[in-house]
């Protein structure tokens, strides 16, 4: 959405003329979150540009409950079996986290262990992912 609106705004700053502009939220059913947005704008008096855009409500590695209008970060695709994962593990809960999960600072330093190798030598050991970051 942010470069539409800002094509809006520099025109009408530079130019100091008029542009219609028009957004629409689509919701599905009772989703108190919107789908996407319709973008329609014109330039009023030069007729500089004309668009009429559609917006998913989508963010790269993040997951939304548009009913709900809840969302988290999405469970990580690994490339391969063999990817190398740099995480910190609580020994305790036998969880693994990412390095900048809000878990890892109320983790205990006892409990704390940080982790590289793969997913299938982390599952051997018996861990699961966190429930805050996804690193999996």
């Amino acid at each position: 959405m942010l470069p539409f609106e800002n094509q809006v705004a520099d025109h009408i700053r530079e130019s100091g003329n008029h542009v219609l502009y028009r957004v629409t939220p689509y919701f599905e059913g009772d989703e108190l979150l919107a789908r996407g947005v319709l973008i329609e704008a014109e330039a009023v008096e030069d007729k500089e540009f004309r668009f009429c855009v559609w917006c998913y409500n989508v963010q790269p590695g993040i997951e939304i409950d548009y009913a709900t209008g809840e969302s988290w970060i999405a469970e990580r695709v690994l490339d391969s079996e063999d990817e190398i994962l740099e995480l910190v593990l609580n020994k305790n809960t036998k969880r693994a986290h990412r390095p900048d999960c809000p878990s890892v600072e109320e983790m205990k330093e006892k409990n704390r262990e940080y982790y590289s190798g793969t997913l299938q030598e982390l599952k051997e050991r018996g861990y699961t992912a966190c429930g805050r970051c996804h690193p999996f």
